[in-house]
């Protein structure tokens, strides 16, 4: 996210001076410039926490929110262009991200477009030097923005870098049955396929849900899982457990689940 943010600000920046040295006033078009860096130092300012969903949305939201404003101080076309940086910069996230960023931004778009079709918009703003000025530095931003973000999401490294690790999610992802693998926090860190369906998970939720949470809605199996978590932790052995849950997929609404709890040495 460091590296497309910066080319980003280096597009406008480059656009910022070949206005100048076409004899553009700076107290025109400098004002444009700082807007317009703005979602990318958002992005430089929260890639410490990329991996949060809170960090992205706003990432995700200020990219739209720039391209809403261009387009009614400037002009819808060619203006619209900026909402393509939604999706692109959320190509650096998870891909649900992506999918989200496509949906706000062809709703903003819709709306801003709408507006301006039926005379709900603001008058523009912008002077003829403005905005011939903007439109240029929005189409070259933006193709510089999404050519990095193509190759930074491309050339991404994995998650999960060291080679046990990798060895433990595949086999987490072949085993057949239902697996959860917990650090000492009693936070899920690793998922089987089936465990992922059985409790609702995603990827984004691994390392941020406890143990306790798995069985949201159900204080009293939620507590009794994490005690049998904490003895067999405690105790060094494997423990075995039933649990009855409310299912209205079956008959009877009551569902059975078998849990065996094997303690490692990481978790």
């Amino acid at each position: 996210m460091q590296i497309t943010s910066l080319i980003w600000i280096v597009a406008v920046i480059a656009a910022l001076g070949a206005g100048l040295l076409n004899g553009l006033e700076p107290m025109r078009i400098v004002p444009l410039a700082g807007l317009g860096i703005i979602p990318a130092l958002m992005g430089l300012v929260l890639s410490p926490f990329s991996n949060r969903e809170w960090a992205q949305m706003l990432v995700i939201l200020s990219w739209i929110a720039l391209a809403i404003i261009a387009c009614f101080a400037i002009a819808f076309v060619p203006m619209a262009v900026l909402f393509l940086c939604a999706p692109a910069a959320a190509s650096l996230f998870e891909r649900e991200r992506v999918v989200e960023a496509m949906a706000f931004s062809a709703i903003f778009a819709g709306i801003v477009f709408y507006a301006n079709q039926f005379g709900f918009a603001p008058e523009p703003i912008a002077s003829a030097d403005q905005g011939g000025w903007g439109k240029l530095a929005a189409i070259v931003a933006t193709m510089a923005f999404m050519l990095g973000a193509m190759f930074a999401a491309a050339h991404r490294k994995p998650e999960l870098a060291d080679d046990k690790l990798r060895q433990k999610a595949d086999f987490m992802d072949a085993y057949p049955g239902a697996m959860l693998r917990f650090d000492h926090e009693d936070k899920v860190q690793m998922a089987s396929r089936l465990a992922f369906e059985l409790f609702g998970l995603k990827n984004r939720d691994l390392g941020k849900t406890d143990v306790d949470s798995l069985f949201a809605g159900d204080e009293t199996a939620s507590q009794k899982l994490k005690d049998l978590v904490h003895a067999a932790r405690e105790n060094q052995e494997t423990l075995a457990a039933s649990f009855e849950l409310i299912d209205t997929d079956v008959p009877d609404g009551i569902s059975s689940l078998e849990l065996n709890l094997v303690p490692g040495k990481d978790g």
